[in-house]
């Protein structure tokens, strides 16, 4: 509850939905990230506290940068035009989604996007990549939402001792398929929306002398 007030306070939105015999476990969470904030954004030093107010103790709790960041590794649209810190990028290669998990029709305009968005070849001349890096981009500039899981699983370290790993696994949101326009989520919009980007690339790239 700590790193999610401390999300929440700073461009996150959080959303459970709890067992059906029980009100006291989550059957699964939704996690929106809005904003990421770079340490320059946090002010004259990331050890530079704020505070939220505890709601059962009534009592102030502090936290700075660091425990921001915690929060991401704990816990888990104009983002995209924003510098993205590298610390989020590590995150992203732990509990973000692979192309692997892409349906054919959102897997072709991911591959055309990647050619001819001006993010992306700007990243290559720069020589700023790292593997995954494309997908971050293409799901923040659209929205593309996908579920993350984990499991206990016993396995031993490399000096053999047991131990408890988590294994994660991600998994493509399915809705995201969905033509209904009336549905709450509407896959449809969103491939409309990536197509419209597609071709204003195109037209701004023949354009350019």
């Amino acid at each position: 509850m700590h790193y999610e007030i401390i999300l929440s306070s700073t461009g996150c939105e959080f959303q459970h939905f709890y067992s059906a015999n029980t009100k006291k476990v989550y059957k699964f969470s939704k996690l929106i990230i809005k904003k990421i904030l770079a340490p320059e954004e946090w002010g004259m030093s990331t050890l530079k506290e704020l505070d939220y107010i505890h709601s059962e103790q009534n009592i102030a709790v502090k936290y700075n940068y660091w425990d921001y960041i915690d929060g991401f590794n704990k816990i888990c649209s104009n983002v995209f035009d924003r510098h993205i810190p590298n610390w989020f990028c590590k995150w992203w290669t732990l509990y973000g989604p692979s192309v692997e998990i892409l349906p054919e029709s959102y897997k072709k305009l991911y591959l055309e996007w990647v050619d001819i968005s001006p993010k992306m070849i700007s990243l290559q001349e720069e020589n700023i990549f790292f593997e995954g890096i494309s997908l971050m981009y293409f799901s923040i500039e659209f929205s593309i939402l996908w579920i993350m899981k984990w499991s206990i699983e016993v396995n031993t370290t490399s000096e053999g001792f047991p131990c408890l790993q988590r294994t994660f696994y991600t998994k493509f949101l399915s809705e995201l398929l969905q033509k209904n326009p009336e549905s709450k989520i509407h896959g449809q919009e969103i491939i409309d929306l990536i197509n419209v980007k597609i071709s204003k690339y195109y037209d701004t790239a023949t354009m350019e002398p």
